[in-house]
Parts: C-alpha cells; sequence; structure tokens
C-alpha cells in the first residue's frame, strides 16, 4: 500500500553522488521523489532516509518513470518513480505534513 509522506533523501547513482529530494509517496516496493536532479528511466540508483525506526535505512531500485512537474513554482521539478529490488523497504519516518 502506498502512503503519502514528507521524508528528505540522499539519492546515489552509479555516476552521481550525494543528490537530494524529497519523498512524496512511498510502500515497501517503490518510491516517488522530487528532486532537482534528472534522472533516467532503467537507471539504477539508491535512496538513503530515516526510517520509521529512527536509523538511516537504504533502498536500492530502478527508475521506472521520470517526468517534469507542471508546478513552476517547485524547488524540486523533477518527479521520479523507483521501483525497488527489496521488495521489503521500511517506511520514511511519520513526519507531520508540511505547512506552507
Amino acid at each position: 500500500m502506498r502512503e503519502t509522506v514528507f521524508a528528505p533523501t540522499c539519492i546515489n547513482t552509479q555516476e552521481r553522488r550525494d543528490r537530494v529530494g524529497m519523498i512524496r509517496e512511498m510502500s515497501r516496493t517503490g518510491a516517488l521523489f522530487h528532486s532537482r536532479s534528472r534522472f533516467a528511466v532503467g537507471e539504477r540508483l539508491a535512496l538513503t532516509y530515516r526510517a520509521e525506526s529512527g536509523d538511516f535505512a537504504l533502498a536500492e531500485g530502478t527508475v521506472v518513470r521520470a517526468f517534469r512537474d507542471t508546478c513552476e513554482d517547485n524547488m524540486f521539478p523533477f518527479l521520479t518513480a523507483v521501483q525497488f529490488r527489496d521488495e521489503a523497504a521500511e517506511l520514511p519516518k511519520a513526519d507531520p505534513s508540511p505547512t506552507i
């Protein structure tokens, strides 16, 4: 089951390290996140984030969708959907929805 979350993440690929983003939706099998970096369908990446347990978690997967957000005011304009290799990723720590 996919959950709406607001969790910062560090994103690493083979070629690019230490990109940042914000996880928007996540389940144990995949995630959708915003980023300033554009990723390609088929690209492999790793997300590091704070898990429900409070520890840092690592989820590795493959990009299945990548597109630009239609909202021009978003500081993280690219959306990326990832399918995880391990189907038991721990969900991010629950934080209240951000207020604007």
